[in-house]
Order: C-alpha cells, then sequence, then structure tokens
C-alpha cells in the first residue's frame, strides 16, 4: 500500500508541474512547496458578465488534496426527487478524521442538464448524479482550503470526469447536420417541469411564440364575414379587439406558472428572456441572475415583476441561499 501511495503521490507532483511549466512558470520543482507556491498556474479562466475569474477544476483539486494528505476522504450525502438531484459532500483531511474540513451543496433538475433527447431516463438520471456530486465535491474542496484564493468556484470548476464526457456529446449533436422536419404546429407545444413535486408549466420560448402569434395573424387574414352578418352588434365587435398581453398576470396571486411568463427586464445575459426561459437553464449562472435582477432593479419595473422574481427564487435552495 505504502508503494502503491507513493507511485501515485510522484505521479501527481509530475502531473501537476508538469502542467505548471507548460503555463509559463519558471523554476518549477518536482516538490509539494513549489507546486504551492506556483499554484496560479495550474488555475483556468472562465469569462462571465465581461470578466475574466481564475478557478481550480477538479481534478486539479483531487490531486492536491492526494498530495497534501493520501488518506483524504469525501463522504456524499445524495437525495433525488422525480425530476431533481441534490447532494451534500463532505470533505475528511484524513481516513481518521471525524469532522470534516470543508462541505459543499448542489442541485439540479434533471430538466436543466444534459437535454439531449438521445439519453434514456435512467442514462439522464445518472449523469445528473455525477454532474451535480462532481459540484458538491469542488466546493467541499473548496471549503476545505483548496482553490480558496482563486474567485472563481463556478460550474466549469464543478464539472466531475463523468460529466464533461456527456457534454462532449452533447457539442457533437449540437453540431450534426439537422433534418428538414415539418412546419411547426398552429399551437405552441405544452412543456412542463417538475420543482418541489410540483409539475409546473414551462412558458414557450421567444421564437416559439413568435411563430404561433404569426399563424394566428395569418388564420385572421384568411376569415371573410358573410355579408348576411356585416351588421354586427356592438359588444361583439370588440372581441376582435381584444388581445391577450403576453406578460399579464392575476395581481391576486403570483403562481410560478404566472411568474415564469416575465421577461427580464435588466442585465447582460437576461434581458429580453423569460424568466422561465432563466429558471429552466442548464446554466447555472444564468440561473443565478434571477437574484441579479432581483437585487438590481431599473427605475421602470413594476411591483409584479419583483413578485415574479421572488417567487422563483423561492423555489430554488441554491438560489435563497444567494439572497
Amino acid at each position: 500500500m505504502e508503494d502503491f501511495k507513493e507511485v501515485m503521490r510522484q505521479e501527481y507532483l509530475k502531473t501537476l508541474a508538469d502542467k505548471e511549466k507548460k503555463n509559463g512558470a519558471k523554476d518549477v520543482e518536482y516538490t509539494l512547496e513549489s507546486i504551492l507556491h506556483n499554484m496560479s498556474f495550474l488555475a483556468e479562466t472562465v469569462k462571465s458578465f465581461d470578466e475574466e475569474n481564475k478557478y481550480l477544476p477538479l481534478n486539479t483539486k483531487k490531486m492536491l488534496a492526494y498530495l497534501l494528505s493520501p488518506t483524504n476522504r469525501v463522504e456524499y450525502v445524495v437525495r433525488r426527487g422525480d425530476n431533481w438531484v441534490e447532494c451534500e459532500a463532505s470533505f475528511y483531511e484524513s481516513e481518521t478524521s471525524t469532522a470534516p474540513s470543508g462541505k459543499g451543496f448542489a442541485k439540479s433538475f434533471r430538466s436543466q442538464v444534459y437535454k439531449g433527447s438521445y439519453l434514456s431516463d435512467e442514462e439522464r438520471e445518472s449523469c445528473l448524479e455525477a454532474y451535480v456530486r462532481g459540484r458538491a465535491a469542488s466546493r467541499a474542496y473548496t471549503d476545505a482550503g483548496i482553490g480558496l484564493q482563486f474567485y472563481a468556484d463556478n460550474e466549469d470548476s464543478d464539472r466531475d470526469e463523468a460529466a464533461e464526457g456527456i457534454e462532449a456529446k452533447v457539442k457533437a449533436q449540437n453540431n450534426a447536420p439537422k433534418t428538414e422536419t415539418d412546419s411547426s404546429p398552429a399551437t405552441v407545444p405544452q412543456k412542463s417541469v417538475s420543482v418541489g413535486g410540483m409539475n409546473l408549466p414551462v412558458p414557450p420560448t421567444q421564437n416559439e411564440l413568435k411563430a404561433a402569434k404569426q399563424q394566428k395573424k395569418a388564420k385572421k387574414t384568411i376569415i371573410t364575414v358573410p355579408e348576411a352578418e356585416t351588421e354586427v352588434p356592438e359588444p361583439e365587435t370588440k372581441v376582435e379587439t381584444t388581445a391577450e398581453p403576453e406578460q399579464k398576470t392575476s395581481k391576486e396571486e403570483m403562481t410560478p406558472a404566472k411568474a415564469m411568463l416575465f421577461i427580464a427586464d435588466n442585465g447582460t445575459l437576461s434581458r429580453g428572456k423569460s424568466l422561465g426561459d432563466i429558471f429552466t437553464s442548464e446554466d447555472p449562472k444564468l440561473r443565478r441572475s434571477l437574484v441579479w435582477l432581483y437585487k438590481n432593479p431599473p427605475e421602470s419595473r413594476e411591483s409584479d415583476m419583483n413578485n415574479a422574481l421572488l417567487t422563483l427564487i423561492n423555489l430554488d435552495d441554491g438560489l435563497k441561499q444567494l439572497m
């Protein structure tokens, strides 16, 4: 066992030191002290909100943790719902440690991760659990101090190796040539997402709404009124002029379904998108923009918009923690 640990230790030292040299570090030695001193050359860069931040990839954190303590361990508590998986990870410095040095939590919905139709429900469930476990573990390592000096611990640093393999398949499918299909139906297809045990309708995308409007206008243009019915009483003529606004909600109660229909009124990433598209997005950074929108209202915002944002934020424990 000791020989195995020493072989793995030397291999990780060489891997990390070579990466630092490749990224421009000078006078790097194959020692843990030298690697930690040049750790900035192990960090990778992610750009978000027009800002560049550095983070440590999950596999780098794992190797550093092994070098610091070969007997470290991570314990997971995984909980599942009808359409979601959440995980709490606890990092222990050694096999004899009784209290964790760092903890991390992550939760994602099946509709947010790996939406490619080529995956079965069982495959998507397995990939979803790997993704959530990786995010939780990454945050536990950071909480224990491994990579704490870097600003960002975002979705890129939370990727597990299994998740990265699936993401490559998703990109390949998106880049594959698409065949022509039948024209879009007259009605927008009904979609839903399960949140907290409730099946909530997901609002159509902007493209779907435009297609539905165009079809509705096309139908109106081909309707002819018989001559015998040209004299229509005044109350009935008003039916043609009443159009249901896209963003009309009841002031009595702000339900999640109504909240999803609102359009974001601020933000570089979120402006123009419906709150439903943002809330059900697979991009955690876009989802977190709901909290930013709530905290940064423009002067023209009405109270209903804040109520809609707060309604959706309260459905997600991760978003509520950011409040």
